[in-house]
């Protein structure tokens, strides 16, 4: 049986627990093995991006779906100099940011803004010479990020542009010689719930599918207090690293 839907890892999961816990498992809910369905795909989900998010076309091809791009525009206006952006609602789990830049420079050349940021901007709606690059944002945590700024942001003592986290955001910042016009979060998506009654087939690859259902399984076999579970979890340790 090809584990596409909801429906087809609820079969599957009832089918491994009446194996090996002599028909336990009529005890448990649709509803009790889809919070487990749900809870083991964040645990997959979780594993990818924190153990083998580049290991191997397989697992790429599990997390690919999720991969998403989201760019957002930044308006300043005359006098600010900090806004915030908020993350995309259905974001997981960020893997970078990157800054769309606007620097005034009579004298840009191809060595980039670092030596080229020299003209003051004044009004951020009329930039003179206006020049764009795209740079690393990098955001930072400590929330000193408004003293740092207080320094030379383009120039010889060039940094890449800067914001700190703020809730569901990030705040910006601005100095005199460069204008923040846009931000691009790549980011790993939040899977939909994984619903029992549905047929309908999951996001997720009939491989990844057969995991989440191994994953649920090893849950629930700890709910009923298997007491081979942690001989079996050994083993499905095993079996997982040398995958």
């Amino acid at each position: 049986m090809i584990t596409e839907s909801g429906a087809d890892m609820l079969i599957n999961v009832r089918a491994s627990l009446d194996k090996i816990e002599g028909f336990e498992n009529e005890s448990f809910q649709p509803e009790e093995i889809q919070l487990y369905l749900n809870k083991s795909q964040f645990r997959l989900l979780d594993d990818l991006i924190n153990k083998n998010f580049q290991q191997g076309s397989l697992r790429y091809e599990w997390i690919r779906p999720f991969q998403s791009s989201t760019q957002i525009g930044v308006t300043w206006l005359v006098g600010e100099n900090f806004t915030a952006v908020s993350f995309p609602g259905n974001m997981y789990y960020l893997v970078s940011a990157l800054a769309g830049v606007t620097v005034s420079s009579a004298n840009y050349s191809s060595g980039g803004t670092s030596k080229d940021c020299l003209d003051i901007i004044s009004d951020p709606q009329s930039i003179a010479n206006p020049h764009s690059v795209t740079e690393q944002l990098d955001i930072i945590e400590t929330g000193k990020v408004s003293d740092q700024e207080t320094n030379a942001f383009y120039g010889e003592n060039y940094r890449n542009p800067r914001g700190e986290l703020i809730g569901q955001g990030v705040r910006l910042w601005r100095g005199e010689k460069f204008i923040i016009n846009s931000v691009t979060f790549d980011y790993i998506s939040s899977p939909t719930n994984i619903d029992v009654s549905s047929s309908t087939a999951t996001v997720w690859p009939v491989s990844a599918n057969e995991k989440i259902v191994d994953y649920t399984v090893e849950y629930m076999r700890l709910t009923i207090q298997d007491p081979a579970y942690q001989a079996n979890v050994n083993d499905f340790n095993i079996r997982t690293q040398n995958a």
